[in-house]
């Protein structure tokens, strides 16, 4: 077995299902944390690139059959194989494993999807949720970690769980269908993502060092765009205005975007015109009208804020067809009108410059 499972192995505690301690409900971690609301907001602002993933994916597929988990060999965390990662668990739980490493999809938001969770990790030993995160498919490694990262005794069980353990999942590549609002395509690492900032709950100087490490790699092919992009976002809804600037003007539209909404939520006031602007300058049309949808949902849910002029009554071609898309008039097919201004890119120039050159 692997060194980290070996090290689980001689550290593990048997707890009996339905049984946890006063002194281990202590350590664990809550289900709704101060973050939870902006680790959410920061997930939902992506959803449109994870809509246009899944697309390129049903696109690339043969005809009839439907996109399904894909273990990614370069980066995967598996290292045991899954029978062999079963032994650790009771025989009567087996079962109810194999079938969520068969299931066709992660159903994140069902009450049944939850319950199938609940009924196959619940009360199992230290040594078998290890064994289970390591299991060679993708499937239950994503159903692990996310029990982990929402369920309250999987709150408990993610504080024994190493953190170095979590520095490798969180790179992990491979693929999974989730399905809840929409299909989507998300990686293993997501969810171990999810955990890792359950886990780190009262640890506001650790969660924000994990968040500048994973905000601050572009370029990184070992780091999904969108992962990066979650990470700057939730640093701006912490509070973190150190980068935005040179994030607005970022070469990957997800991080772009992303920051550009979380702006928004933190201070709509003080970023909205030049938020607006960006919307204007961006070349990329999910950036575009993910601000304009944005601004203009908020505006109509609210009883003080209207719509900013600019898109009340858009002289630019490319906001004027944004915005009668929220309306749900225009082709969304059809590309948008090009950016005015082009996009400038920060080793080109902060993007202040930008705002200023026009």
């Amino acid at each position: 077995m692997k060194f980290l499972l070996a090290l689980s192995l001689a550290a593990s505690i048997w707890i009996v299902p339905g049984s946890v301690s006063a002194k281990a409900r202590s350590r664990c971690a809550p289900v709704q944390t101060d973050a939870a609301e902006q680790i959410r907001s920061s997930d939902d602002s992506l959803r449109e690139f994870a809509w246009a993933e899944m697309a390129g994916a049903f696109a690339l597929a043969q005809p009839g059959v439907e996109p399904s988990a894909r273990e990614d060999r370069a980066s995967s965390s598996a290292a045991l194989e899954l029978e062999e990662a079963l032994l650790e668990a009771p025989v009567a739980r087996r079962e109810a494993l194999r079938a969520l490493a068969r299931e066709p999809s992660i159903d994140r938001l069902s009450d049944s999807g939850q319950r199938l969770r609940i009924r196959a990790f619940r009360g199992l030993p230290a040594t078998a949720i290890s064994a289970l995160l390591e299991a060679d498919e993708p499937n239950l490694r994503a159903h692990a970690w996310l029990w982990l990262a929402t369920t309250r005794e999987g709150g408990c069980s993610l504080m024994s769980v190493e953190r170095a353990r979590f520095a490798v999942a969180l790179y992990d590549l491979s693929e999974v269908v989730e399905s809840g609002d929409d299909l989507l395509l998300r990686r293993v690492g997501d969810y171990a993502l999810q955990a890792y900032l359950r886990r780190l709950f009262d640890d506001p100087q650790a969660t924000a060092a994990l968040l500048e490490e994973l905000s601050a790699k572009p370029g990184d092919r070992s780091l999904p765009p969108r992962m990066r992009a979650f990470a700057a976002a939730l640093r701006v809804r912490r509070g973190d205005l150190s980068q935005i600037e040179r994030w607005l003007g970022d070469a990957e539209p997800e991080l772009r975007l992303a920051v550009a909404l979380a702006a928004l939520d933190l201070d709509r006031s003080r970023w909205e015109e030049t938020i607006i602007e960006l919307a204007a300058a961006d070349g990329d049309d999910l950036v575009t009208q993910g601000i304009v949808d944005a601004i203009l949902d908020r505006s109509e849910g609210s009883r003080r804020a209207a719509p900013p002029s600019s898109l009340a009554h858009p002289d630019d071609p490319r906001l004027a067809e944004a915005t009668l898309r929220w309306r749900g008039e225009g082709d969304p097919r059809v590309a948008l009108p090009s950016a005015t201004v082009e996009t400038v890119r920060p080793g080109q120039r902060r993007y202040r410059g930008l705002l200023a050159a026009r």
